[in-house]
C-alpha cells in the first residue's frame, strides 16, 4: 500500500512529469503523448489502490488484529479520495469547456487542477507501530 503510494509521489515528483506540460503560461511545449502516457499511469496507480483496499477489505483476520486492518483500510481512504476530488474537478473543467470557449477569445487559463494525495500521518504511524507490535509476537 505505501510502496504504491511512494511509486506514484516519486512518479508525480519526477521531472518529466511536469515537463510533458511545457513551461508554465506557454504550453507550446506540451507533449501530448506524453501527457496520454501521464494519465495512463495516474490511473494504474488509482487503480493498483483500488485493488489494495478491496483486498485488505475483503480480508476476515483475526479478532486481535481487526483493529489493525480497519486502521489500513482508512489510511486507503485517503489517497483514494483524493483521486475522488481529482477527477471529479477535471470533469467538471472538461465539462465547462463548450460554455467558456462559446464566450472566450485568446487564451483561456483554467488553473492547474492538482492530484494532492497526503496520508493522515498519525493514522500511518498507528499502522506502523501497530504492525512491529505484530511483527515481534
Amino acid at each position: 500500500m505505501l510502496l504504491t503510494a511512494q511509486q506514484l509521489e516519486s512518479f508525480t515528483a519526477a521531472p518529466a512529469f511536469m515537463a510533458a506540460f511545457g513551461a508554465p503560461h506557454d504550453e507550446s511545449g506540451a507533449d501530448p503523448a506524453a501527457i496520454k502516457h501521464i494519465a495512463n499511469r495516474l490511473m494504474d496507480y488509482h487503480e493498483r489502490l483500488l485493488d489494495i483496499s478491496e483486498r485488505c477489505r475483503e480480508l476476515a483476520p483475526p479478532s486481535q488484529y481487526a483493529d489493525v486492518l480497519a486502521d489500513c483500510a482508512r489510511l486507503l481512504d485517503t489517497p483514494l479520495q483524493s483521486y475522488r476530488e481529482f477527477i471529479t474537478e477535471y470533469v467538471e473543467i472538461i465539462e465547462s469547456l463548450p460554455r467558456i470557449f462559446e464566450h472566450a477569445s485568446g487564451t483561456v487559463h483554467l488553473g492547474a487542477v492538482v492530484l494532492d494525495i497526503d496520508f493522515d500521518e498519525r493514522l500511518r504511524k498507528r499502522v506502523f507501530k501497530r504492525l512491529e507490535a505484530i511483527s515481534r509476537t
